[in-house]
């Protein structure tokens, strides 16, 4: 903006006071020059910020995908260790299961000998 600015006053204060055809034909050369670099630049830096922007983000990317990876692995050990922990509590489970069968057997039979005692 300032560039323009000081374009736009040398432009003024030339045709307040005068110049020469030469001089102005040198000026209004001189400005446009200005003007081509002043537009370039923006878009310059803008390409410039994009390709920083974009090897930033692959930069970024790969400690990202190491660290899912490593949450990946987590996540299965956790499950291994959960299903682990649910076949051993089943099989606590189905032992407890069985001896209360094996006491309940007992003693329908000890109750079935004692109603044929009473039985004779």
């Amino acid at each position: 903006m300032k560039k323009i600015a000081i374009i736009l006053a040398g432009l003024l204060l030339m045709g307040i006071y005068g110049c020469g055809s030469d001089e102005a034909k040198k000026a209004a050369k001189e400005t446009k020059e200005a003007a081509t670099v002043t537009t370039q630049a923006p878009s310059a830096a803008v390409e410039k910020a994009a390709e920083t922007t974009q090897e930033a983000a692959k930069e970024a990317a790969a400690p990202t995908q190491e660290a899912a990876g490593a949450a990946v692995e987590k996540a299965a050990e956790a499950t291994q260790e959960a299903a682990t922990a649910t076949q051993e509590a089943a099989g606590a489970a189905v032992e407890k299961a069985a001896e209360a069968t094996q006491e309940a057997a007992t003693a329908t039979q000890e109750a079935a000998g004692e109603v044929k005692e009473m039985a004779k």
